[in-house]
């Protein structure tokens, strides 16, 4: 319904602006007069809508941006993928974790501990 209305409207419009007065229709008229002011309009508007553009791809820069502030380092040296190696490495990590020295007393609180559990 909407679209019929729309086109009976437009149709009308465009008929009453096309009748002639004075060797020019009146929409030529109308145009004269609202000339200057549709022109600054427009321009304002296509101002804002760059402005718009803009700022809205400086949002997107920011949100896309790919700049990475802290990077992963590895806390080991070995980071091969090569099986021969791998079991060798296991060997000294196992070595690394077992390094921790414990008092004599701290070796007998642990023995009490592992004792009754």
């Amino acid at each position: 319904m909407f679209i019929i209305k729309f086109f009976i409207y437009f149709t009308l419009s465009f008929i009453i602006l096309s009748f002639p007065v004075g060797n020019k229709p009146i929409f030529s008229h109308l145009n004269k007069v609202a000339k200057p002011y549709t022109t600054e309009l427009f321009a304002d508007l296509s101002e804002k809508a760059k402005d718009n553009l803009q700022a809205g791809k400086e949002i997107g820069q920011k949100m896309f941006s790919t700049n990475i502030k802290k990077q992963d380092h590895i806390k080991t040296q070995y980071s091969s993928t090569q099986k021969a190696e791998s079991k060798k490495i296991k060997r000294e990590l196992k070595k690394e974790i077992h390094k921790d020295t414990y008092t004599p007393e701290e070796k007998e609180l642990l023995q009490k501990i592992i004792e009754e559990s």
